[in-house]
């Protein structure tokens, strides 16, 4: 359940997996909620795909 100090951080490809399932979850839980039509969804989903991307590059870009 704890972490212990031997694990480190998630790798820069598991938390673009992460940050895609995410996005995967908010798109799918935002079309249910607000009950909208499947290309108003997909337009969203891409522009949170292109958000994510673009966390994820500048995080690998800036990890030390």
């Amino acid at each position: 359940m704890w972490k212990s100090k031997k694990e480190g951080k998630l790798s820069p490809s598991m938390a673009m997996i992460m940050g895609i399932a995410v996005t995967v979850e908010i798109m799918t839980a935002g079309g249910m909620i607000l009950n909208i039509d499947f290309r108003s969804v997909d337009v969203i989903a891409l522009l949170l795909a292109f958000v994510v991307l673009y966390f994820a590059v500048v995080a690998i870009l800036t990890d030390k």
